[in-house]
């Protein structure tokens, strides 16, 4: 096969493939799944139903297409995709830990003996998964 047509559908499927993550994010983002460290308001006009039934209809279209263009799904190994999401993680937890928070935005903690162990407990966590 001509590696410039595989080019142009690997083009094609990487860019969909965003939107479809994008569009699953969104979903869960409005799924009535408790959210611990943030909440969404939504505007009186806003139909939930609505929107996720106009969104699984996009997915629809986007799979249509696929199909229309033969595009061959991506691959992804769960272990790697874990892996990567844990290392992120960690970095974000480390980087709020009191000495990089005081030494990046010379802001300090109130002092607690806990808050730099609590977040070592939940990095032992993370690793552990």
């Amino acid at each position: 096969m001509d590696s410039h047509i595989d080019n142009y559908k690997r083009v094609i499927t990487s860019t969909l493939n965003v939107i479809e993550k994008s569009i699953d994010d969104f979903i869960h983002l409005l799924s009535d799944k408790e959210k611990i460290t943030y909440e969404i308001s939504y505007d009186s006009e806003d139909n939930i139903k609505e929107i996720i039934n106009k969104l699984n209809n996009l997915r629809e279209y986007i799979q249509k297409f696929s199909i229309k263009y033969p595009l061959a799904k991506e691959k992804y190994s769960l272990k790697k995709i874990l892996n990567s999401k844990k290392s992120t993680w960690v970095i974000y937890l480390e980087e709020i830990k009191s000495f990089n928070i005081e030494k990046k935005y010379s802001i300090k903690i109130p002092p607690t003996s806990d808050y730099d162990k609590d977040l070592n407990s939940i990095i032992k966590f993370i690793k552990s998964i």
